[in-house]
Formats: structure tokens, C-alpha cells, sequence
């Protein structure tokens, strides 16, 4: 079997020989600090949620590490059609029992689980559900028969932790909105939204659900900071909000250092493993993209954002110094906020932009985009006519699914529709391209600090976007890193961005203790006119 062997022997990149091959072992491991290698298991079970490729194994490994659990076996269930969620399957040890209503032995064993899951691994591979058999089903040759798995519920042995029921009127419609939202059977009023599979999305339908239920809108950073329904139920009782920020996020709002902002292409809470990467001394905020919300009307320009972000921005801090980040076309939005900040007469003490692609006014895009049309033309004018079929076939796919895509989203938006996760995510981040392609920056005197991620990225992308940068910022500093793009705020590579942004946090603040021995440079720096950049000829 050829293709067989293809698979498994794959070219070896660390020697100079030719015809060098390693074997794929599907095995999944890391190297620790030390030096040891941890085994964390295999990847033949590789599933994807959310975006978020996730190896089960890894799960699996670490929930056997609870001394009442002999096995575990963790699947995707997809009980309601487009709704994946984890679910996780023990077989406790001899002399523990599975049922924890006789048991009290497996009463907390639930909640000891989640704990033990979310110090060792990201938030996203955290099961929504935790089904405790007596043994496993197996298959005659001795292997987990996950087919045989029950349903959670169906046996009656899934554990929720210590489940307590609604005691108002309010908790038990709040109760009802939970356990809709989810796609699960009931909910405490202790319960944790975010433990029990709660996303970006998902935040957003609950919002709106809580507003047509009680008349009130709560915002993203209400829900991050009262994720229950006893802490959502006593704020309804009250009428109050636990902030007055629409945007805004308080990740680490407890820290003793200034406060550092970072606007987010979606929605901030998923920057929490990032804030907890940059420890709890450090104050951090991540700002919301203002269209998070299908239902209002989005702002279409990065000045308008930048504008409605500094708003809220300066009602938490009036006056600077500022400390001020934003990723991807957060970046640009970044860029817009010290600009707009440093007109007031404001000083900004950093600006980091975290993988942010110039706009395409300072890239020659049109330009680019022409020879690579001609480019194209060309090699498929060399196809043959078979070929030229294929290609046009899937052109016309792809173009018939994305034109479904900006359908769907106009007319959820119009009846007020939820969406699902990908047409979300599309709409957000369509808002942002269309702004980015009109956005005409200015030049900017102060430093400015770029991380990009090398892992993934195109030939050549890290020196045209430096290239681009460095004419609108001269003094500009930049630090590639070996992240992906898309990942770069989840578990593991979230670290390694952290320790660089502690590093340009040190050096700012830093620099604003030093003696103003260069404040007349200074204050001619604040001063200069920001010079438009025109597209390149």
C-alpha cells in the first residue's frame, strides 16, 4: 500500500540525505521545561470545535490522574444538529461507585474534575458533561466501543456537581434561558456558563434572551463578571449592572499596574487565557468589537471605532499615560486610539499591535492583486480542458457559498435571527476588512512594538508587512514569534505572547519613571503634524 507508506513515512527535515524519512508515530507528546518528553496521547482521534483543533487523549490522560478514575474516554457528541460539545465517559476504581446520590464519595467528584481539567488544560477543552459508568462498553476485541457510550442523561448517572435549583421567579425564566442557550436539561444557579460550554457566541444569544426576558441589557463584561444565574438573577432584582461598559472587559481589574487595553477582533472574554498568561499584578482590558451584536448598528470606519473604544476607555482612565495593544485589525484600531488620544494632548506610553496587516492603502494591493490575476490567468489558460472544468466548478462553489453566507447573515439580521457560529464570526470579521480597506493612516512620530506570528504565515509576509510598517513608523520595533495566527491567545501559545508583551510593559513603564530629561523633544514630538499617507503610485 503505497499511499499507506506515504503517510507514515514522511520526509526528515533534520537530515541532508536524500531519500531521509521518520516515521509518524500518531503519538502526541511535549517537551517539558526539564527536558523530559510527557506523553499526552494519541491523534487518531483529532476533532475540531469552535475552530479549536483538540486532541482527546489529552483530555482523557488528564482526567485519569484523579485518583477515583480507572478509565476515561472523552467523544464529541453531536446530539443537536450543529451544536458539537465534549463529553466526558469514567469508570471509576474499584470501590467507588457511580452513583452520587447514594454515594457521597462521587458527590464533588464532578466539580474536582472541571478543576483539575482547567488548571491543566484551555477553557475549551473543558467537557460540557461528565457521564460516570460503572465500566466502560467495550468491543469484542477489547477496545472503547463509543458507539455504545450513552447519551448524557439518558443514564441517569451524568454528574453536574452540587446541583442547586432556582429559589425565585427570576432564577427559574433565567434557569429556563441557561439551559436553552446550552442545549442542555437544567442548569443551577451556581453553575458557571463558561464551565458548562459557554463561547463567544453563545454570550451574545444569552444577552439577547436576557433582554427579551426582562427588559434589561446586560453587557458582555456583566456576564464575564457574574457568570451564574444567582449573580445574573440578583443584578436583574436590582436593575443594576455590575459595570456601565458595553465594550470593555475587565479581565485582571484587580492588578497594581496600569491598566492595559487591548481591542479584539470578536469578543474579549476570549483573551482570558492571555490575561491570566500576564499575571494577576498587571490590570488588563479587552475591548469588544463594536459589532459583536448582530443587533446593533455597526460602526464602519476604524475612526468610528477607535472613537467609541476611547470612549469607554476614558471612562475607566481619563488621563494617560496609556498602555495600548489590539490584534490583527485590532491592531489598526490601536494605531487609530494613540492617534486620536495624542490630538487631545494625551501621552500614549506604548502601543504594541499583535499581528496586524497594514492597511491595504500602504500595500500596493491593487497593484499586486492585478499580476496576480495575470499570474493565475496564465497558468490556467495551460490547463486542460478537464482541468479548466474542475476549477471552474470550484470557483462556482465557493463563490455560491459565499454569497449564501452574506444572504443568510442580512436576513438573520433583518428578523433578528441568531446565527451560527461561523456566520458570526463572517460578520464580524467582514465589518473589520471593509474598514480596514478605507482606512487611510497617518503617520506616527512615537515607537510602536509589532509581534508577529511566524507559524503558518506566507512566504514572504512578515518582510512586505515590516516593509509597510516601517514607512508610516519609522521607530518601530518588531518581534516575530513562533504562534499561529488564530491560536495565538489560547493555551500554550498565549504564554509566549504574554512573556514578549511583559517585556515591552517593563520597558514602558520603565521609561515614564525616568527623569523628563527629554521633555522640550518630547513635547515637539506631541506636536508634529500628522502627515496623510496617499497610495503609492
Amino acid at each position: 500500500r503505497p499511499e499507506l507508506t506515504a503517510e507514515r513515512f514522511i520526509v526528515d527535515p533534520f537530515r541532508s540525505e536524500a531519500g531521509a524519512r521518520l516515521y509518524k508515530t500518531g503519538d502526541l507528546a511535549r517537551y517539558l521545561p526539564d527536558g523530559n518528553i510527557e506523553f499526552l496521547g494519541r491523534i487518531d482521534h483529532q476533532v475540531k470545535i469552535r475552530g479549536f483543533r483538540i486532541e482527546p487523549g489529552e483530555i482523557e490522560a488528564t482526567l485519569c490522574r484523579h485518583p477515583a478514575v480507572d478509565e476515561a474516554v472523552v467523544v464529541v457528541r453531536e446530539d443537536t444538529p450543529g451544536d458539537k460539545r465534549l463529553t466526558a465517559y469514567l469508570a471509576v476504581k474499584s470501590g467507588v461507585h457511580a452513583d452520587p446520590e447514594t454515594e457521597p464519595q462521587t458527590a464533588d467528584l464532578p466539580g474536582e474534575l472541571r478543576s483539575l481539567v482547567k488548571q491543566k488544560l484551555p477553557d475549551y477543552m473543558l467537557p460540557s458533561a461528565f457521564v460516570v459508568l460503572d465500566k466502560l462498553p467495550l468491543t469484542p476485541n477489547g477496545k472503547v466501543d463509543r458507539k455504545a457510550l450513552p447519551a448524557p442523561g439518558d443514564s441517569g448517572l451524568e454528574l453536574k456537581g452540587a446541583y442547586v435549583a432556582p429559589r425565585t421567579a427570576n432564577e427559574e425564566k433565567l434557569a429556563e434561558i441557561f439551559a436553552r442557550v446550552l442545549k442542555i436539561d437544567r442548569v443551577g444557579i451556581h453553575d458557571n456558563f463558561f464551565d458548562l460550554g459557554g463561547h463567544s457566541l453563545l454570550v451574545v444569544q444569552l444577552i439577547a434572551e436576557i433582554e427579551n426576558a426582562f427588559g434589561q441589557r446586560f453587557s458582555v463584561a456583566t456576564v464575564f463578571q457574574s457568570p451564574t444565574i444567582a449573580g445574573i438573577g440578583a443584578l436583574a432584582q436590582t436593575g443594576e449592572a455590575t459595570d456601565q461598559w458595553e465594550m470593555l472587559v475587565p479581565i485582571n481589574p484587580d492588578g497594581d499596574t496600569p491598566p492595559l487595553f487591548t481591542a479584539f477582533v470578536g469578543l474579549a472574554t476570549e483573551l482570558r487565557i492571555f490575561g491570566r498568561e500576564l499575571g494577576a499584578a498587571q490590570r488588563f482590558y479587552g475591548i469588544s468589537a463594536q459589532c459583536c451584536d448582530p443587533k446593533r448598528v455597526p460602526l464602519t470606519t476604524i475612526e468610528e471605532l477607535a472613537a467609541c473604544y476611547l470612549k469607554e476607555m476614558r471612562m475607566l482612565q481619563p488621563h494617560g499615560p496609556y498602555y495600548l495593544s489590539g490584534e490583527c485589525i485590532g491592531g489598526v484600531v490601536a494605531l487609530e486610539m494613540a492617534q486620536q488620544l495624542r490630538a487631545c494632548g494625551e501621552r500614549v506610553a506604548m502601543l504594541v499591535l499583535l499581528d496586524a496587516p497594514p492597511p491595504p492603502v500602504m500595500l500596493q494591493v491593487e497593484q499586486r492583486r492585478w499580476l496576480e490575476f495575470k499570474r493565475r490567468l496564465r497558468r490556467f489558460a495551460c490547463l486542460t480542458i478537464a482541468q479548466k472544468l474542475a476549477r471552474s466548478r470550484m470557483f462556482l462553489i465557493s463563490r455560491a457559498r459565499n454569497d449564501g453566507q452574506k444572504l443568510a447573515i442580512k436576513v438573520r439580521r433583518r428578523f433578528g435571527l441568531s446565527m451560527s457560529y461561523p456566520l458570526w464570526f463572517r460578520y464580524v470579521l467582514d465589518i473589520h476588512i471593509s474598514a480596514r480597506k478605507k482606512y487611510v493612516p497617518r503617520a506616527y512620530p512615537d515607537k510602536v512594538s509589532f509581534i508577529w506570528a511566524t507559524a503558518g504565515a506566507g512566504p514572504g509576509r512578515l518582510a512586505r508587512y515590516e516593509q509597510a510598517w516601517r514607512s508610516l513608523v519609522p521607530n518601530s520595533e518588531h518581534h516575530p514569534l513562533a504562534v499561529d495566527h488564530g491560536t495565538m491567545f489560547r493555551e500554550r501559545e498565549a504564554n509566549l505572547v504574554a512573556e514578549q508583551m511583559k517585556i515591552y510593559l517593563a520597558e514602558a513603564r520603565a521609561a515614564q519613571a525616568r527623569p523628563a530629561a527629554d521633555a522640550p523633544a518630547e513635547r515637539e514630538s506631541m506636536h508634529l503634524q500628522a502627515q496623510v499617507m496617499a497610495p503609492a503610485a
